[in-house]
């Protein structure tokens, strides 16, 4: 009896101290931001910030997976506003992290991978050079991460673009953040009545064919990603929905400080809106780059002006350039290059039409 007595003590201090054990484990992990809802027998997520800047309404950030299993962000807020996440790619590789369904986007780090993610805040919300704010990013299993960020005094250009067109007295916009476009009566200054509005599709393939791929032609706009590691032959080639007749290879060149995946050839219909039967559209009334720099700055390099009509183009809000044809502008390098998707001539951009936006 006595020698049961003595036990019973023993085993309830083995169970304090187990307790106790487990209760400043998981302290320890809170502590350190790495306890969520992956369960037990799983490897804890793990997330660390390396770099980081927030100017104008738009922040850059670096995050590295410092766990051992991958881990899918879902949302990010700054300050508790839910923000877009424009762009997202590997830091060394470029290759590109982020996906979008149907409005929603997923960015997934691999473990050992560092990520930087473009992030934009909320319409005519912007940050205060010198101010900190909260940066919180949240995982697919439901773990939240909070760091603090301080905003610099340098700005970019807001990720959106117009096009005016003075003949019909109608802009089309193009908003790059959230991936959609719309088409008003009046200028960008004084929009009138709504005409239409929808998504913005963007292509990652080199090769567009419009004539195979009707679907594409959905809104007056095709937005392709440039490559983000050019070489001096890097082409995107597009059918122009009319065959070899009007296709063409699109000369890209390299602009020093590109953002990635905020670089794109834009190719425009200005008749999409008014029901010219489809045999007709062939998008390209007017075709440029638009490209989001590191400096803050957009790049714009034409390579086909227009047809009758007199376009003004602003990029966020701020006026780039007019251009007005018949003849169209165009530079034809090369009438009968055989390139990988079928034998087509080379535009280059129009040596007198490159413009830069600065903030």
């Amino acid at each position: 009896m006595k020698h049961k007595k003595s036990i019973e003590p023993l085993i309830a201090i083995v169970i304090l101290v187990a307790i106790a054990i487990s209760l400043a484990l998981i302290f320890s992990f809170w502590i350190l931001g790495i306890l969520g809802s992956t369960g037990y027998g799983t490897q804890p997520v793990k997330l660390a910030l390396s770099e980081y800047y927030a100017v104008g309404s738009i922040a850059m950030f670096n995050i590295k997976n410092i766990g051992g299993s991958d881990v899918l962000l879902t949302n990010v807020f700054v300050n508790g506003l839910p923000v877009d996440v424009l762009t997202a790619f590997e830091y060394n590789t470029l290759e590109k992290r982020i996906s979008w369904d149907d409005g929603s986007y997923v960015v997934r780090l691999k473990p050992g991978e560092l990520v930087q993610l473009w992030i934009a805040l909320p319409e005519n919300e912007y940050f205060k050079p010198g101010t900190l704010y909260n940066l919180k990013v949240v995982t697919s299993g439901g773990q939240t991460f909070y760091y603090d960020i301080e905003a610099k005094r340098l700005v970019m250009v807001e990720p959106y673009l117009d096009i005016y067109v003075e003949d019909v007295n109608t802009t089309y916009h193009l908003d790059f953040m959230r991936r959609t476009w719309k088409a008003f009566n009046g200028t960008p200054q004084q929009p009138g009545t709504l005409l239409r509005e929808g998504k913005l599709e963007f292509i990652e393939q080199t090769c567009i064919s419009l004539k195979d791929n009707p679907d594409l032609m959905t809104s007056p706009f095709i937005v392709a990603y440039i490559p983000p590691k050019l070489t001096s032959d890097t082409y995107i080639w597009n059918d122009h929905h009319k065959g070899a007749v009007s296709s063409a290879y699109y000369h890209i060149e390299v602009i020093p400080k590109t953002v990635p995946y905020m670089d794109y050839l834009v190719f425009f219909e200005d008749s999409w809106l008014t029901g010219t039967p489809p045999g007709w559209i062939n998008y390209n009334d007017h075709v440029f780059r638009v490209t989001w720099t590191k400096l803050g700055s957009v790049t714009i390099k034409v390579y086909y002006g227009s047809h009758e009509y007199t376009y003004d183009v602003y990029v966020g809000g701020k006026f780039a350039y007019k251009i007005r044809g018949y003849p169209p502008y165009q530079n034809i390098t090369d009438p009968n290059y055989a390139g990988p998707c079928a034998t087509s001539e080379i535009r280059d951009p129009l040596t007198n039409k490159t413009f830069v936006i600065n903030p």
